[in-house]
C-alpha cells in the first residue's frame, strides 16, 4: 500500500496579511493568529483535515499562504491508512484550492498556482508481529547511520509486560536537509490515540520530503503536475534503490565479521561464540551458510554445528531484550525490499548457497555480496 499522508502546500496571493486574517477568522471562528518571526502569522486549526495555516507577508503587499493538511483525514476519521487513490487526491487538492480562494478572497487562483512545501509518501504493509522485525530494523538503522552523519535520529521501543522485555517499534532518521524517513509500527501509534483499536501489525515506511528534494527527485513540486504514481516511481528510482544498496552493504559488513570469527573455531566454544556475535547475526541461515562453506569437517560434524547454532540462537532470543527473532528473517527481508522499498527483488539463502539478491526488473544480481554485475541474456 503506497500513498500520501501529511503535506503542506504554498501559494503566492495578491492579498495583504490583514485581509487574509479576516478570511481565516471568518472561516474558522474563535481561531486567533499567533505572530511568529517577522511578518508571519500562524493559525492552529485542527479541524477536518487541516492542521495549520501560515501566512507570510511581503513588502509588495502580497502574501504567501501555507496550508498544512492530511490527505487521508479528508475522507476518514484517522490517518491509519494513506491516501492511495488518484481521484481522491484530486478531490483533496481541489478542496485545498477552494480553501485558499475562500480565505484570500481571490477566485482567480488556480490549481496551477499551488506548490508542495513538503509531503509524506507512506509505504505500508500488514505483517505478522512487529517485534519479529527487530533484526531488520536494526540492520536498516545501522546502514543509515554508517552512511549519513546526523544527530537528528531517534530509535523507538515499547515494553510488553507479558514478556517482561522491550521490543523495537522503529526509528526516525534525518538523511539530509529536506529528506527524513520514519520506519515504525503504525498500529502502535494508532492504538495510543484512538478508542477503536487496530488488530494486527502494520509496518510503515514514511518519507518526508521538502520542496528542494521534491524538485530534484520529481523535477517539479507542482501540486497539479504530481500524481501519486509519479511520486512513487520517483522515490523508488532515486531513493528506494539507494536504501536497498545500503542494506546490502551493511549485511556484507556483517558477513565479513562473521567470516573472520567463525573460521577455524573451537567447536567447544561454538555456543558462546554465537551468543557473543548475535548482534551481527541477521539470520540463522546466514551463519550456518558461512560455517558450511568454510568448514573442512565431515558432513555429520557440520550438521552438529548447525544444530548447535540453532539451539544457541533460540536460547539467546528467549532472553534478549529488545526482543528479537533469529529465524525466517530472509523472508522478512524480501518482503521489506519488495513492499516497502518498492524494489522487485528475490532474496535467497541456504546452507549451500550464500545470501543472494536478484533484482528482477533491473536485471542485477548481488551474489555472495559481490559487486553489482549485469546479467547477460
Amino acid at each position: 500500500m503506497v500513498g500520501l499522508d501529511r503535506a503542506s502546500i504554498w501559494v503566492l496571493v495578491d492579498a495583504h496579511i490583514e485581509l487574509i486574517d479576516i478570511g481565516i477568522r471568518k472561516k474558522y471562528r474563535h481561531i486567533l493568529g499567533r505572530k511568529a518571526l517577522g511578518d508571519t502569522q500562524n493559525y492552529s486549526i485542527g479541524k477536518e483535515n487541516i492542521n495549520e495555516i501560515k501566512v507570510i507577508s511581503h513588502l509588495n503587499k502580497t502574501s504567501t499562504i501555507k496550508i498544512d493538511f492530511s490527505y487521508p483525514r479528508s475522507n476518514a476519521a484517522t490517518n491509519l491508512y494513506p491516501l492511495t487513490s488518484e481521484i481522491e487526491k484530486k478531490i483533496v487538492d481541489d478542496k485545498i484550492l477552494n480553501l485558499v480562494r475562500e480565505i484570500s478572497l481571490d477566485n482567480e487562483i488556480t490549481i496551477h498556482d499551488l506548490f508542495y512545501d513538503y509531503f509524506e509518501l507512506a509505504v505500508q504493509e500488514y505483517i505478522g508481529s512487529f517485534y519479529k522485525f527487530n533484526n531488520l530494523i536494526m540492520i536498516f538503522y545501522r546502514a543509515l547511520a554508517r552512511e549519513y552523519d546526523t544527530k537528528d535520529s531517534l530509535v523507538y521501543s515499547n515494553y510488553r509486560s507479558t514478556m517482561d522485555r522491550f521490543y523495537s517499534t522503529g526509528f526516525l532518521f534525518k538523511i539530509m536537509v529536506g529528506w527524513q524517513i520514519r520506519l515504525y509500527s503504525k498500529a502502535h501509534e494508532h492504538n495510543k490515540k484512538n478508542l477503536k483499536k487496530q488488530k494486527g501489525a502494520l509496518i510503515k515506511l514514511e518519507h518526508k520530503i521538502t520542496q528542494s528534494i521534491i524538485k530534484r527527485v520529481c523535477q517539479t513540486n507542482s501540486v497539479n503536475d504530481l500524481t501519486i504514481k509519479d511520486i512513487t516511481n520517483s522515490v523508488k528510482n532515486h531513493i528506494g534503490e539507494k536504501l536497498f544498496k545500503l542494506i546490502v552493504n551493511e549485511l556484507s559488513r556483517n558477513d565479513k565479521i562473521l567470516e573472520k570469527k567463525f573460521f577455524d573455531f573451537d567447536s567447544r566454544e561454538l555456543s558462546n561464540l554465537v551468543r557473543d556475535y548475535e548482534e551481527w547475526i541477521y539470520d540463522e541461515k546466514i551463519l550456518n551458510s558461512i560455517i558450511t562453506r568454510n568448514s573442512k569437517r565431515s558432513r555429520a560434524q557440520i550438521e552438529r554445528y548447525r544444530r548447535t547454532v540453532k539451539i544457541a540462537l533460540r536460547e539467546s532470543q528467549i532472553r534478549s531484550s529488545p526482543y528479537r527473532d533469529n529465524f525466517k528473517n530472509i523472508e522478512r527481508l524480501e518482503l521489506f525490499i519488495n513492499k516497502l522499498l518498492l524494489i522487485e527483488c528475490e532474496v535467497k539463502c541456504s546452507y549451500k548457497k550464500h545470501l543472494t539478491f536478484n533484482q528482477l526488473k533491473n536485471h542485477h544480481k548481488h551474489e555472495g555480496f559481490l559487486v553489482k554485475k549485469k546479467v547477460t541474456s
